[in-house]
C-alpha cells in the first residue's frame, strides 16, 4: 500500500513527504499506518486520508 500511495502522489506532482508537511502529519506515522504496523483509530483515519489524497480525491 505504501508504494501505491507514494506513486499516486508522484503522479500528481508531489510526494508523500510534501503532503504530510502540508497537512501537519508525521511522515513516519504515515509510513507506519500504510505498512499496517499500527491499526488503531488514528492510524486508520490517517490511512484513509492518505489513500483518498493520493488518488486525487482530497
Amino acid at each position: 500500500m505504501l508504494n501505491w500511495v507514494m506513486g499516486g502522489f508522484v503522479r500528481q506532482g508531489t510526494t508523500l513527504t510534501e503532503w504530510c508537511r502540508d497537512h501537519g502529519d508525521s511522515r513516519v506515522h504515515a509510513r507506519v499506518a500504510l505498512l499496517g504496523q499500527r491499526n488503531g483509530p488514528k492510524a486508520q483515519a490517517l490511512r484513509a486520508r492518505l489513500l483518498a489524497a493520493s488518488q486525487g480525491d482530497a
